[in-house]
């Protein structure tokens, strides 16, 4: 073990939760061991040890959610690093991982997430729920530096997905439910060139852009109304809040109390 970092913690309902420990990295590899808890959090079992020869073990890991107490999904953003998606699946709690290979997007031919000259990757787990996981994939072509994203999403552990084009490629999202989803998205990487946001109401076959901003950030709601996102632009960085959906947005000031 070279290191010991914690990521990934997530709970499926009051008893049943997993997490993710990482031990070591090196040659395109991110060595790491996975815990499960039956009983709230009260005793762990180490269900995958980072010894182990699973081909898990390759590329930098950007997710693990469990949508059953025994169908978990693993996720790895190394787009260009594999001929491949790197996603995976178990079926027994964590401790035995397949390939998953999810449908192409449309318009694009069956072996696009195959082709060497398309680096893909998985940069997160957007929804979590039982039977129910919505994910974010974005795509770049390396040989004409084109790139494009989807939100894929599947209400039957896996059995069948729905995919939709994401509106800008740079970009988070936050989603309440299978259906409705906030996305704080950029033409670039650089925070310094501002964004836009949208919201869909199915699922992401139709995005309504609400407002362009001055910034980009990680959107935080606790409903379709009242969300935050710690802004960014360039490096500056404010705390702001809407309470009608992102169509308007306050800063919020840190307020100093007396000594």
């Amino acid at each position: 073990m070279e290191f010991r970092v914690p990521s990934d913690l997530h709970f499926l309902d009051s008893m049943h939760g997993s997490l993710v420990v990482h031990l070591g990295a090196g040659m395109s590899h991110d060595y790491f061991a996975i815990f499960t808890s039956a009983d709230g959090g009260q005793t762990w079992q180490r269900v995958l040890d980072p010894n182990s020869d699973a081909p898990v073990m390759a590329c930098y890991k950007s997710g693990l959610a469990f949508t059953s107490p025994e169908i978990g999904w693993l996720s790895g953003d190394c787009p260009g690093l594999m001929p491949s998606l790197f996603f995976f699946n178990t079926a027994d709690g964590g401790t035995n991982w397949s390939a998953v290979n999810l449908p192409a997007p449309t318009g694009k031919p069956a072996n696009y997430f195959n082709q060497e000259s398309v680096g893909c990757g998985i940069s997160s787990f957007d929804y979590t729920a039982s039977n129910t996981l919505a994910l974010s994939v974005r795509c770049r072509n390396l040989d004409n530096d084109t790139r494009q994203a989807w939100l894929y999403i599947t209400r039957d552990s896996g059995a069948s997905w729905s995919q939709q084009p994401l509106p800008l490629f740079f970009g988070r999202l936050w989603v309440d439910n299978p259906n409705e989803a906030v996305f704080v998205g950029s033409l670039s990487q650089d925070a310094g060139t501002g964004g836009a946001l949208f919201h869909t109401l199915n699922g992401g076959q139709e995005w309504n852009q609400l407002t362009s901003t001055g910034w980009t950030g990680a959107p935080d709601f606790i409903d379709m109304q009242n969300g935050w996102v710690v802004a960014e632009n360039g490096a500056t960085k404010a705390l702001v809040h809407t309470i009608n959906g992102g169509i308007t947005w306050e800063e919020i000031k840190p307020v100093i109390g007396p000594r």
